[in-house]
């Protein structure tokens, strides 16, 4: 990884959750177990799900010479049965040199915003992907 990601994002017994968001070990162990694109994943029965955590404390994070100073890194994975793999990202989709489509942030929104009526989520994605053209919050649909 790089120095920055290793430097504060290693942490593998966080606190709360959200220090859970910020830790690569946790994270990657939610993912393991959870599906890592439910916001409701960081919950309480998450944050002590015995599972998670085993795997969590199992999970190094390792600074690499030369990698980018950005969120990338090299993954390997060693699965019981011996066999090894790996792959490697030199960033993540939705971080400033991936952005999100606008399609992909309104799965996201939806997701975040899913246990609301339909007619409101479509209304305040609609607000959302227009505010900056608005001259006054009083412009907004609020239906």
């Amino acid at each position: 990884m790089s120095e920055k990601v290793v430097s504060t994002h290693a942490g593998v017994d966080p606190g709360d959750i959200m220090l859970a968001q910020y830790s690569v070990p946790f994270t990657t162990a939610i993912a393991t177990f959870y599906d890592p694109n439910d916001p409701r994943v960081f919950s309480e029965h998450v944050m002590r799900d015995p599972r998670v955590r085993e795997l969590a404390s199992r999970i190094a994070l390792r600074w690499r010479p030369g990698m980018a100073k950005g969120w990338g890194g090299t993954m390997r994975v060693r699965l019981a049965n011996g066999e090894q793999l790996s792959g490697e990202l030199n960033s993540f989709l939705g971080a400033p040199d991936m952005p999100l489509t606008e399609e992909g942030l309104k799965t996201k929104f939806e997701r975040l915003i899913q246990d609301e009526e339909p007619h409101l989520q479509a209304t305040l994605f609609a607000n959302l992907m227009r505010l900056e053209q608005v001259e006054r919050i009083s412009e907004l649909v609020l239906t």
